[in-house]
């Protein structure tokens, strides 16, 4: 039998037997329906290696992927599988273009594929499972500011892409689509602004982890308003991860909510008509996560008994099918609640209220499990009476502040650089910060069945400069 033929029959069968679910057998539908396709996928990619792939059956290649993508939405999502699924990461930078291509908004049949150019032009990426290249997109209009949606995708596949202009074109990058409900990793940074060394010092450190997305909780530039400060302190340092793995940033103070955020990222923007902020505050599901990202330069908390548009917007996400039933429901923003630390000798911030006394309280009642923070270049860990834990991960690079104020809350305080990783499991959830130096500082781990509890914790014993609040007997003296 061809070997088209093959993938078609192979197709077909999973369209019967998908779309007459009600009388198949459990053992038939234990076969994911995105493992099925991933397969004839992978199959098609076996052939291309041989040669060129005709005309017809590259459009054959195009059209099945798009029918396994239609046929997964029409199957009840599957039991979770336990344990992260390691998808090492090639780390090579291409620098074809002075920023990008980079990764964005990854749902698990679609993505954005973005790049900036120097002058406008037409833009084309060219995608395909395993390693094809099979089908295109194209831009209609010239531009700068380069971002196309790849649609039809087949979630956790990985698909190979390649973006050019006319005469110019990238290397070809990989990328793996997500699937909801499933482990996933992550790696999180913030306030990297003015420190482009240290951050280009933790990119191995992060590419190590090889996370499925990566977060950022602001102030990844030093001034928003200046385009070249992009590059050099965000785009630069992290051009091979961006190739990669999709980034989901918090806008910071530092951003100055210049129109360069607008234009180099793609986030789904929120459902608030004529808001000028938009795509600076949304929300999204990867893996087993539902994440709510608020922008804390804006009015995102009511005044008084009354909404603004952004909190009634937040009321209805934390409220939302997609965060209740999720596995894990996180949020992010720049601005903590509390922290015990700030800038040498001057101790006048401690959290910012707005985020103490109505995000946090609120998000708790509905169920979330952390709050991710920065604003203080440090890292410290709370966890307040309703059983939510913060962390603030200020150390992706920039100055470091120095402790100076205790809350009972905060149990771990530590000022050097550093990274989080979380692995987002079926029932169990781990986030470990690791520094500049490998070593893996502080952990926490929660379990799904027990909400608030810390079924395992840090900090580590043998770091000297940690600071452990001031109503535990093992703090290290001043």
């Amino acid at each position: 039998m061809r070997w088209w033929l093959w993938a078609v029959v192979v197709l077909t069968g999973f369209l019967a037997i998908s779309c007459g679910q009600d009388s198949a057998s459990e053992d038939v539908l234990d076969v994911p329906p995105d493992v099925v396709a991933a397969d004839v996928s992978e199959l098609l990619a076996d052939v291309a290696e041989e040669g060129d792939l005709p005309g017809e059956v590259a459009d054959l290649a195009v059209e099945m992927t798009d029918i396994a993508a239609e046929v997964a939405d029409l199957v009840e999502p599957l039991a979770c599988v336990p344990g992260i699924t390691e998808q090492p990461l090639l780390g090579l930078a291409d620098d074809t273009f002075e920023i990008g291509p980079y990764l964005m908004d990854a749902r698990p049949q679609s993505i954005v594929v973005a790049w900036r150019t120097l002058d406008p032009a037409v833009g084309t990426v060219t995608f395909g499972p395993a390693e094809t290249l099979a089908a295109a997109v194209t831009e209609e209009e010239a531009t700068r500011y380069h971002q196309i949606r790849l649609e039809g995708l087949v979630p956790g596949t990985r698909y190979s892409y390649q973006v050019s202009i006319p005469d110019l074109e990238s290397a070809i990058h990989q990328f793996v689509t997500p699937t909801n409900g499933q482990p996933a990793r992550f790696v999180v940074w913030g306030d990297n602004q003015d420190g482009k060394e240290t951050f280009a010092l933790l990119q191995p450190q992060i590419l190590a982890r090889a996370p499925h997305a990566v977060l950022g909780v602001g102030d990844h530039i030093s001034q928003g308003i200046n385009e070249w400060l992009w590059l050099e302190q965000l785009f630069g340092p992290a051009r091979a991860l961006f190739h990669e793995v999709p980034f989901y940033a918090a806008i910071g103070n530092h951003e100055d909510n210049a129109s360069f955020w607008y234009e180099f990222f793609a986030y789904p923007a929120a459902d608030v008509p004529e808001d000028e902020f938009s795509e600076s505050y949304y929300s999204f599901t990867f893996g087993s996560v539902f994440f709510l990202v608020i922008n804390t330069n804006t009015v995102f908390f009511p005044i008084g008994e009354v909404d603004t548009p952004i909190s009634a917007w937040i009321r209805e996400q934390v409220a939302s099918p997609a965060a209740q039933n999720a596995t894990w429901r996180i949020a992010y923003g720049h601005e903590p609640g509390i922290t015990e630390s700030w800038s040498a000798g001057n101790c006048g911030y401690d959290g910012y209220k707005p985020v103490r006394n109505w995000f946090l309280p609120f998000i708790a009642e509905h169920g979330f499990h952390l709050y991710l923070a920065g604003h203080t270049h440090a890292y410290e860990r709370a966890q307040f009476d309703n059983g939510l834990v913060q962390i603030i991960t200020g150390g992706g690079g920039g100055g470091l502040d120095e402790w100076c104020k205790d809350f009972p809350e905060t149990s771990v305080v530590y000022q050097n650089h550093h990274i989080l990783a979380i692995d987002a499991d079926c029932d169990h959830l781990r986030v470990e910060a690791e520094d500049l130096n490998g070593k893996i500082f502080d952990w926490v781990e929660l379990d799904a069945n027990q909400p608030g509890v810390l079924v395992d914790q840090g900090p580590a014993d043998d770091l000297p400069e940690l600071i452990v609040s001031l109503d535990s007997p093992t703090r290290t003296p001043e």
